[in-house]
């Protein structure tokens, strides 16, 4: 049996586990932040009624080697280029690399989240957010807590009190998505 399954309580269709992450669980109960972290699903094994978002969180470089992070609908499909000119980018954009994401994010591939942000390192890092995740402020968002087999249940409007208390203030804007 997997060890942070072991204290799992069961919670419907889905197992209610915690964050594993002591940092981030001890600033979110700080701040007073409720949150409910389950097992993750992948797209096709979940249930057809669940209202939650899934985000799609990317991490970018572009050709000077200024960082960006994107939030939006897992199922987005980001149009690159334009993208690109909206932020006023150099050239072309790049997935940052396993090294760097360790370095800005203290996280690896598959584990991004807006939850890095707690990290001093992140100071540089520019935060968009797509302007369809505001259009209610108790949305219920999904995010990896630094472990792609979990999933952090969070809402829109405590998801941008947790990035305020870290002097984060993303640039909300409309993601142009591929055609």
């Amino acid at each position: 049996m997997d060890p942070n399954l072991k204290n799992a309580q069961k919670v419907g269709d889905v197992v209610g586990l915690g964050i594993p992450n002591p940092d981030l669980r001890r600033c979110l109960t700080d701040l007073g932040i409720k949150t409910n972290t389950v097992a993750y699903r992948e797209s096709g094994f979940r249930c057809e009624l669940d209202s939650r978002i899934f985000c799609k969180n990317l991490f970018l470089k572009d050709r000077k080697g200024e960082f960006y992070f994107i939030i939006c609908r897992e199922e987005t499909d980001v149009d690159f280029k334009q993208l690109k000119k909206r932020l006023n980018a150099c050239r072309n954009f790049s997935f940052a690399s396993p090294a760097e994401l360790f370095r800005m994010l203290k996280t690896h591939p598959g584990c991004v989240s807006p939850f890095s942000f707690m990290h001093s390192s992140t100071a540089d890092v520019r935060l968009v957010i797509d302007d369809s995740l505001c259009a209610d402020e108790n949305y219920l968002l999904n995010f990896h807590p630094f472990d792609a087999r979990l999933t952090t249940q969070i809402r829109f409007k405590n998801i941008l009190e947790f990035l305020r208390h870290f002097n984060k203030v993303p640039e909300i804007m409309k993601l142009v998505s591929k055609i």
